[in-house]
């Protein structure tokens, strides 16, 4: 059986730079994806695909994304994985959430009503259903997880998972496949003997790397279903993922929908404050704390500010890069956020804020709040830090209050403070002079 179960056609060309090593993507057979398959079998299998993502870093490809993405979920918040077999990388992922203390519930769905029936006891709810169609509501999961499955599907079908997979998720999509080569695929075949996968396995496993895709194939694939370029990265064991946030619809050209950050965490053990009045109404000095790709333009000390994501209440997710100055000398510090803004409203211009949370970078899972406060002299303009430091064994938090805070936190902030305070102040004056800045 498994003899006459061998690759079909070569079907697209290889858009890879190494031609040598990257075949062009096939069209193949895999027994599992036969209809009528024993569901003892496929179970026999899935079992062997728990045991490959351990030893392989499948499992570990998509805890890296996750990881990432998790300084941008909420203390609770639902996680669907999407094909998810024997349910093991839900299970992982609940674990490594609960070590942010992040409380994930998770749902793992099946095609194959046996595998979601096994994996009732490793995920909080269980569903057999079609990844072509979601039986979810638009919106209605914070992360969504897709492993190892986009590659059993090609053109239309391909596009129609990725559109299904970004509708449901409200906040993070991750991908993560095979990346094709002919080294995946004959270690994954030589390695089988030794881990004693099954036939099928063992099969399957080879065909699965060479229907994989490039880096590149990923984000075009993206691309042209979202219009998000995705963040797609190699991970060691020829794995791939590519990650991104949901757009409001998933056409090319859709608006992204805000972030919503919530309240400032009141659990965070480090602290940093820097506020200063400024002589301008809470109209103008938000107006120039919101408007962050002009800070490079403002502001000395900022080397670029790129929006990356821009959402649909202004804010996204923003790459930034400072130098912090010591005399002649300058430290070039860099990380990314994700940022929401609350404009002034006609009943209390006090309830404006500028909010970013830290997901890439030394600071990662830092929360930043700009308040701003009018007074008789003009705007009181305060912002706070709140972090635990970085994960670093033992000494995170520790070089966090002694170095990273005061010295380069506080050092940054508080040049950006005065820099917009003056350019603030200096917009109000032009207006009186019956010019504008």
């Amino acid at each position: 059986m498994v003899a006459r179960c061998c690759i079909i056609a070569a079907a697209t060309r290889n858009s890879s730079d190494d031609v040598v090593l990257t075949p062009p993507r096939l069209v193949g057979t895999e027994i599992l994806d036969a209809p009528g398959i024993d569901p003892a079998v496929r179970e026999r299998a899935h079992v062997d695909i728990v045991r490959s993502n351990v030893v392989f870093g499948g499992t570990r490809a998509v805890l890296a994304e996750l990881r990432d993405a998790l300084a941008e979920l909420p203390e609770r918040c639902t996680l669907l994985d999407v094909g998810t077999g024997l349910a093991d990388i839900p299970h992982a992922a609940r674990d490594l959430a609960r070590e942010h203390s992040v409380r994930l519930t998770t749902i793992g769905l099946d095609g194959a009503y046996s595998l979601a029936a096994r994996a009732r006891d490793r995920v909080s709810f269980a569903v057999c259903g079609d990844a072509l169609s979601l039986p979810f509501e638009d919106a209605s999961v914070d992360v969504v997880i897709c492993s190892q499955i986009l590659h059993h599907f090609h053109g239309e079908h391909a596009r129609r998972l990725i559109a299904e997979i970004t509708r449901v998720a409200r906040r993070v999509v991750i991908v993560a496949d095979l990346r094709r080569s002919w080294l995946a695929a004959a270690g994954y075949w030589l390695s089988s003997w030794p881990l004693r996968f099954h036939p099928i396995t063992r099969h399957d496993g080879v065909v699965s790397v060479l229907r994989g895709f490039t880096r590149r194939e990923m984000e075009m694939l993206v691309e042209s279903v979202t219009g998000s370029a995705p963040r797609a990265r190699r991970h060691l064991g020829f794995r791939l993922t590519a990650r991104w946030h949901p757009r409001a619809g998933t056409a090319k050209g859709a608006q992204a929908a805000p972030h919503d950050l919530g309240r400032m965490p009141t659990d965070r053990r480090v602290r940093t404050v820097d506020e200063i009045t400024v002589r301008a109404p809470v109209s103008t000095i938000f107006r120039l704390a919101a408007d962050v790709e002009r800070w490079p333009d403002l502001l000395p000390h900022y080397r670029f500010v790129r929006m990356r994501d821009r959402r649909s209440d202004g804010g996204g997710v923003v790459e930034m890069s400072a130098n912090r100055p010591f005399g002649a000398a300058h430290w070039p510090t860099w990380w990314e956020s994700l940022m929401q803004l609350r404009p002034p409203s006609s009943a209390s211009a006090a309830d404006a804020s500028v909010r970013f949370r830290h997901v890439r970078g030394i600071t990662r899972g830092m929360d930043v709040e700009w308040s701003f406060e009018p007074t008789s002299e003009g705007t009181r303009v305060r912002i706070v830090h709140v972090w635990n430091g970085p994960s670093w064994p033992v000494i995170g938090e520790l070089a966090a209050r002694a170095v990273i805070t005061p010295i380069f936190v506080h050092g940054i902030a508080s040049r950006t403070l005065a820099g917009l305070a003056r350019a603030a102040e200096c917009s109000e004056f032009m207006k009186s002079s019956g010019s504008n800045l």
